[in-house]
């Protein structure tokens, strides 16, 4: 193999171990990211509905009802958790993650309410 054949091979190497640390973050906030701001979001408005709701003073059988819807609700959570998961899995920073969380809370924060 000639010498610039091996620099040609060594060049695309680097190329594709940059490709792979700085795309796949990339990659991964645009199949996943609206996915995962919504279910933040769904997450969210789901614990303080229940924060809200267990705050009242109700009958048994609504509060057992109350209480199935908030189960329910809480399965945006879940989604939630496995949508931060993937992206972790493209490598998109915990930092990154947290700034998009707060971005949203912030955004949220009058219907949070």
């Amino acid at each position: 193999m000639k010498f610039r054949e091996r620099i040609l091979f060594i060049a695309l190497g680097f190329a594709i171990a940059v490709a792979g640390i700085y795309g796949l973050p990339f990659l991964g906030l645009a199949l996943y990211g609206p996915a995962f701001q919504t279910a933040f979001v769904d997450c969210r408005l789901a614990q303080v509905n229940a924060s809200k709701l267990n705050k009242l003073a109700l009958n048994i059988a609504l509060a057992n009802r109350i209480r199935e819807t908030e189960a329910i609700d809480e399965l945006s959570c879940l989604d939630y958790r496995d949508l931060r998961n993937r992206l972790e899995t493209f490598r998109v920073s915990d930092s990154t993650l947290r700034s998009i969380e707060t971005t949203l809370t912030i955004r949220t924060a009058a219907v949070l309410q």
